[in-house]
């Protein structure tokens, strides 16, 4: 009885790849039409168009009011941090800066470890009145956040949350659920049933099923949800107002 000796992976990929792309075939080049071009220009005409006043912003930061006033192009002749250490010692920026990342992050988190569980829960388990509950989520999409502001200012006051930050945490956090969920469903919807009935034939628990083999297959939507959901809260402006 013989034995084939195992081919290293290294070489296996290799020679998969020869076969796929053998030596010397012909690459296929991008044709680069008159329409290819003119959207091509027209995009880095409107990429030049959009960064210049970020340019603009950044570069005066660096200048002295008398040297904006005089000098319209934001080139900084003179460099200066002046402005960046009035704005961290006279204006506290310091302390706008932990409330922005501490109000922003544990909503983040905790609309994320809520919708992760429901979101596997209506997308891979059947049970009576689960599509009831899924447009229950989906129904939240609906109502415009700012209709809801007089409504969750009340409901703050009367738990004595006015001016204090948990209020922003809890809001962001119950907002950010109904859009996690819908896009989370779709992912976990899209995983191969074969993962989990192969675990669950090897005695692993739906925890396990969870966390050890779903979780890592929707990497990236939790990522794409994570910054979905960073972006807003951290560029509002009128929740914090009303509520801090």
């Amino acid at each position: 009885m013989t034995t084939t000796a195992p081919v290293p992976p290294i070489e296996a990929a290799t020679t998969a790849l020869r076969v796929v792309n053998p030596q010397g075939a012909p690459r296929r080049r991008r044709r680069h039409t008159p329409q290819t071009i003119a959207l091509t220009t027209l995009l880095w005409i409107y990429a030049a168009i959009s960064i210049v006043p970020l340019l603009t912003m950044v570069g005066n930061s660096f200048r002295s009011h008398f040297e904006i006033a005089s000098d319209p192009w934001p080139i900084p002749r003179n460099p200066t941090f002046d402005n960046y250490i009035r704005a961290w010692t006279e204006a506290d920026f310091a302390g706008y800066a932990v409330n922005s990342v501490l109000i922003t992050v544990l909503s983040v988190l905790i609309s994320t470890a809520v919708s992760l569980p429901a979101a596997y829960a209506l997308a891979r388990w059947k049970f009576r009145g689960r599509g009831a509950f899924e447009g229950l989520f989906i129904s939240g999409l609906l109502i415009p956040f700012m209709l809801a502001i007089l409504p969750m200012f009340y409901m703050m006051d009367f738990f004595g949350l006015i001016d204090d930050k948990l209020s922003l945490i809890l809001i962001y956090s119950a907002n950010g659920i109904p859009f996690t969920i819908f896009i989370l469903v779709a992912f976990f919807r899209n995983l191969p049933k074969e993962l989990e009935e192969a675990a669950m034939i090897d005695g692993a628990s739906h925890v396990t099923v969870f966390w050890r083999i779903m979780l890592p297959l929707v990497r990236p939507a939790i990522a794409t949800v994570m910054i979905f959901r960073f972006v807003p809260i951290w560029n509002d402006f009128l929740m914090p107002l009303v509520m801090l």
